[in-house]
């Protein structure tokens, strides 16, 4: 964090934060369940999709998506953190790819060591999500060029398969308590021989628990660490390590949670950061564009945040500055329009207020709180004139 600002602004901050976070976790969508005529395997194949709680509302916005195995078992904790986290994090498409058959549509390998055949295992479920799961979700959802794929355990493997065999697949993978000592550690040694040649700018997340009852489990993780440190280019964003005090099936959700936090850093621009330098700003969304590969949009939710702290520690030049660049982002609005009357106010500006909290009424949906918030705006505004 950048310096320090009053705790009583601080503690309304964050009120404001919770109160936008909590409206949006309330109206979380359920995820819903899609079948695809799959040519693949020349049947129904489900998936489960869940989007941002205000998909609907911005029309023009553009979402990264995470594609998670074993869809049954891991949307269901992972979609509601997911959204929880947004503002933290980027907010996210989560798509649940369905395998009924773990054993055989997740592995890369028999347990003899030998490999499935292409039409086969591993090398089936992938071709299932590349030609016929993302072609759907991206003719049918509004998604951005990044792509995350995660795994647990078995879906682990699949995701260190996936990011040896066929790296470009995703931008970003997530490998939790993968079952890397399968097949006699055979991926691993596809691993070694592969690492150094990985493209650039992926991202790679890996967690295990560090007691397990497994032996090899343990043994295999701590090789593949190893194998980070010495064969890993300097240009992998990686992060891997064993978590203590956690279990195999904790890992899904604990790790699910570090792996977002370590692909996501530095999301959110602490409120004084911009403080006497408003460029600053921009700055920041640009180093996360480059290193995510795709242009960051602001969250709608902390621009609103950023704006009523600084217009509330009475820094109206970077709040305009920031007040433009919201309404430049996200063009009939009311919020911003909403905002920008209170900065006028606050500068003793009520003429100014007028038209601006006019505009605010006109963009927002008729009878919303958002509605009724800017029509009693204007009374107060009237009567100070």
């Amino acid at each position: 964090m950048l310096g320090i600002f009053k705790v009583s602004s601080f503690i309304q901050l964050l009120m404001l934060l919770l109160a936008l976070n909590v409206t949006s976790v309330i109206a979380t969508q359920s995820p819903h369940i899609t079948k695809i005529k799959s040519k693949v395997y020349g049947v129904d194949r489900e998936i489960m999709v869940s989007l941002p709680s205000g998909y609907d509302q911005d029309k023009d916005k553009i979402y990264p998506v995470i594609y998670l195995t074993d869809a049954q078992m891991h949307i269901p904790h992972a979609a509601p953190m997911i959204q929880f986290l947004a503002g933290g994090i980027s907010e996210l498409i989560v798509v649940g790819v369905q395998t009924f058959d773990r054993q055989n549509e997740l592995n890369p390998y028999r347990e003899d060591g030998r490999e499935f055949s292409k039409h086969q295992g591993a090398e089936q479920l992938l071709k299932f999500i590349e030609t016929e799961v993302k072609p759907h979700i991206n003719s049918t959802y509004r998604t951005a060029p990044f792509e995350i794929l995660s795994g647990h355990s078995l879906g682990g493997l699949f995701t260190m398969f996936t990011f040896t065999r066929y790296p470009d697949s995703f931008d970003a993978y997530f490998a939790l308590s993968p079952t890397l000592a399968y097949a006699n550690f055979s991926i691993l040694s596809e691993l070694e021989a592969k690492l150094s040649r990985v493209p650039k700018n992926k991202i790679l997340v890996a967690y295990s628990e560090q007691e397990t009852p497994f032996e090899n489990q343990y043994k295999a993780f701590n090789q593949f660490l190893m194998l980070l440190k010495t064969k890993a280019p300097d240009w992998l964003d990686s992060q891997a390590r064993f978590i203590s005090g956690e279990d195999h099936m904790t890992i899904a959700h604990l790790g699910l949670y570090h792996a977002l936090r370590h692909t996501f850093r530095d999301w959110w621009l602490f409120s004084n950061a911009m403080v006497g330098a408003p460029e600053k700003f921009d700055a920041h969304y640009k180093r996360l564009s480059t290193r995510l590969g795709y242009e960051v949009i602001p969250e709608f939710n902390e621009l609103w945040a950023l704006t009523a702290y600084l217009i509330r520690e009475q820094h109206y030049d970077e709040a305009h500055y920031l007040i433009k660049k919201w309404q430049s982002y996200y063009p009939n609005q009311s919020a911003p329009h909403y905002e920008l009357a209170q900065l006028y106010i606050a500068q003793n500006d009520p003429h100014r207020a007028v038209e601006s909290v006019s505009l605010a009424i006109e963009f927002a949906k008729p009878n919303s709180r958002q509605h009724r918030r800017s029509k009693d705006l204007q009374q107060a505004i009237k009567n100070k004139l």
